[in-house]
């Protein structure tokens, strides 16, 4: 099953939208309790 995934839209992209400030965004699978121990690596 592919799904196109998107970002959420929140009021600090709405703001940097708004005022024309580059960004990118950055999605993770969700972690049950995961904390930093599933931080993923770079």
């Amino acid at each position: 099953m592919s799904k196109t995934e998107h970002a959420p839209e929140t009021q600090a992209t709405k703001f940097l939208k708004s005022h024309k400030i580059p960004f990118s965004s950055h999605l993770y699978a969700y972690e049950e309790h995961g904390g930093t121990r599933f931080q993923p690596a770079n």
